[in-house]
Order: C-alpha cells, then structure tokens, then sequence
C-alpha cells in the first residue's frame, strides 16, 4: 500500500570493518523490526587509512506509517532503535 502520509528520509553513515560486504549489512537492516514502511539504499562508501581497518557505510533510510504522519519522537525512535539493532552486531554509527 502507498501511504498517503508523508515519507522521511535519514541518512545515516555506519563503520564496518573493512572486509563486509553489503550483503552481510543487508541481512542485519532486513532483520530489524518496525512498525514503519521502511524503504533502504546503499549511497555511498568511504574508505580512508583515517577509518583504522573500517570503512564508513552510507544508507539513506525512507520511513513512513500508512496510518499518521511522523512526529519527531517517531523518527528518532526509529534511528535510536535502528542504531542499537546495528550495534549488536558490532557496527557503530559514525559520527
């Protein structure tokens, strides 16, 4: 369904270790569990000798609800749930 309700797009930038791979990141954003419409895409990857073995990782995440529009505490209780899903797989957010 297409809710009538407008979208939200975060981008967030997340380290990984050198050697994942999108696939591996895939599967840990599929198992995050929400009650939103959420949509994913890969924007960009950063490597740099700066990063120590790491490589920054950005997703540009689009929320919706076909039910309500997002408040603020909606959207933030999206990307602080997200982080911490992410985070127990070890890949923490870059800041």
């Amino acid at each position: 369904d297409i809710s009538k309700y407008q979208d939200v797009n975060i981008d967030l930038n997340f380290l990984v270790d050198k050697n994942t791979t999108y696939g591996e990141i895939e599967a840990i954003i599929n198992k995050y569990k929400t009650k939103l419409d959420m949509a994913y895409e890969l924007k960009d990857i950063y490597e740099s000798e700066k990063l120590n073995g790491k490589k920054s990782m950005t997703f540009s995440f689009n929320i919706s609800s076909l039910n309500k529009t997002l408040t603020s505490q909606d959207i933030d209780k999206f990307t602080n749930n997200l982080v911490k899903h992410m985070g127990e797989s070890n890949i923490e957010l870059r800041s």
